[in-house]
């Protein structure tokens, strides 16, 4: 900042406040004497993102924005680049699970020749989950992210499972806090008395009386007609 007096804080720099706060709390809360952490990894990210799916909530912006326009803008591109990082979540979970528990592509990867299977796996799952763009998606520069190849190598190849999971469970937990007006959350679960955030997290989202992923479908990604039988049979407006 090279003036004190300017507005320059942008809606990217609140949502990185909440979600540094989130961390804090989370971080502050779940410790130990010792310093051992609490928190497992289908919650390591739950404080963050609750922090930011709450900051997203059209009654917190009405309270930092004045301008409703502006808020309609933001939600806008808010819910496009919410939905395309969750593709890209998607095409890592499915390319990860094909790996670990496919027998038939295990046999393909013992006896195939070809040095660029697991690349040419992963931009099959990228080409159908992006089908609707294939016109702006150049298939030839897709590669392996980064962070699975990460995961892997460092055993953590279920973090990426315990990202989509916190982020359901973050979401149930905003709408929960906004429309009962639980605003006194902190005081609810966070009070960390002999060191049990987790069981005090967990009690928490034991008490929203929700189908979290049906909730996560509808009210998040705005999925409409959700056949109770079958997640995967749904029309969408999400593409």
């Amino acid at each position: 900042y090279t003036d004190l007096d300017k507005l320059i804080c942008n809606i990217s720099d609140v949502v990185n406040i909440f979600r540094e706060f989130g961390m804090i709390i989370q971080h502050t809360f779940a410790a130990t004497p010792q310093g051992q952490s609490e928190t497992e990894i289908e919650t390591m990210n739950f404080m963050p993102d609750l922090m930011e799916f709450l900051v997203f909530n059209k009654s917190i912006l009405e309270l930092i924005i004045p301008d409703k326009n502006i808020i309609k803008k933001i939600l806008h591109v808010r819910q496009f680049e919410f939905l395309m990082n969750l593709k890209l979540k998607c095409i890592s979970v499915l390319f990860d699970n094909i790996i670990h528990s496919s027998n038939e592509f295990a046999q393909i990867l013992k006896k195939s020749e070809n040095k660029n299977v697991l690349a040419d796996l992963y931009k099959k799952i990228y080409a159908d989950l992006f089908e609707k763009f294939s016109s702006l998606i150049d298939l030839d520069n897709v590669n392996i992210s980064p962070n699975v190849i990460y995961n892997m190598i460092n055993g953590q190849q279920g973090l990426i499972f315990g990202n989509l999971i916190s982020s359901i469970l973050a979401f149930n937990a905003s709408i929960y806090v906004i429309e009962n007006r639980k605003l006194d959350l902190l005081n609810e679960f966070l009070e960390n008395k002999n060191y049990s955030y987790k069981k005090n997290l967990i009690k928490f989202i034991s008490s929203i009386d929700e189908d979290y992923y049906k909730v996560f479908l509808a009210k998040c990604l705005k999925i409409k007609n959700i056949h109770i039988e079958s997640y995967f049979d749904v029309e969408t407006q999400a593409d």
